[in-house]
């Protein structure tokens, strides 16, 4: 297969003790993504819901959504 390929990252908006990730965290990891691909989109003020199963229980997160676009898929 050939590319562009459009990779999304998926980050939670909370730590694991509940504090909100600060959106300076989220600034500097865009501008890393936009060093290293040549552009990011994020969707950080929109965040979805993310639900999983941890053993018995539900877990819920809330998420923001990072996209690159990427000419070629490298898989090491």
């Amino acid at each position: 297969m050939s590319g562009p390929y459009l990779l999304q990252i998926l980050l939670p908006k909370e730590t694991g003790n509940g504090e909100p990730v600060e959106q300076e965290w989220f600034e500097n990891f865009l501008k890393e993504l936009t060093a290293k691909f040549g552009g990011a989109t994020s969707f950080v003020r929109a965040p979805g819901q993310g639900l999983w199963r941890d053993g018995g229980e539900t877990e819920r997160d809330t998420i923001a959504v990072v996209e690159v676009m990427e000419e070629e898929l490298a898989l090491d």
